[in-house]
């Protein structure tokens, strides 16, 4: 990488330290210049369960927390559907940095990841691309959105 886009400063097993730098200092995304703040993770430390989002919307970056706004609100919904609290939850914007460039939503939805990052690593629809789905398609959108969900709670009561 050139000297203005350094590497991403984090770590293979990454610290919430570590973690926040890399965010404050993301000159490592080439999204980083629209930006107006970084937009750092929330939620307990030690969550069963940790929801990433590809990169911080517009109503992220400027109230400065992750899954706000309409995109918030669908995933809230979601969670309620399927079962999960948002209290329980660590939720972040920040999946390439995470888990590499080559991950695709799309294509990788509710396939299992190798990952230090938790026991369970797993991709799902960002509640913003249901909000982008065409109105006779939006309600299996989000259905298919929720049984993801659902089996993030299968595989957590079966632990």
């Amino acid at each position: 990488m050139s000297a203005e886009r350094p590497a991403a400063p984090v770590r293979p097993r990454p610290s919430q330290a570590s973690l926040r730098r890399a965010i404050r200092d993301r000159r490592a995304c080439e999204r980083w210049e629209a930006a107006t703040q970084a937009v750092m993770g929330e939620g307990p430390k030690r969550a069963e369960v940790m929801l990433v989002g590809e990169t911080p919307g517009d109503r992220e970056d400027l109230e400065g927390h992750p899954f706000v706004g309409p995109a918030g609100g669908v995933l809230d919904r979601g969670m309620k559907r399927a079962g999960i609290s948002r209290d329980d939850v660590y939720l972040t914007n920040s999946v390439t940095a995470l888990l590499g460039p080559q991950v695709r939503i799309g294509r990788d939805r509710g396939q299992r990841f190798q990952s230090n990052l938790a026991e369970l690593v797993t991709l799902t629809t960002h509640p913003s691309a249901i909000l982008r789905t065409p109105d006779e398609d939006r309600d299996r959108a989000m259905e298919q959105f929720v049984t993801g969900l659902r089996e993030v709670v299968k595989w957590l009561n079966a632990r």
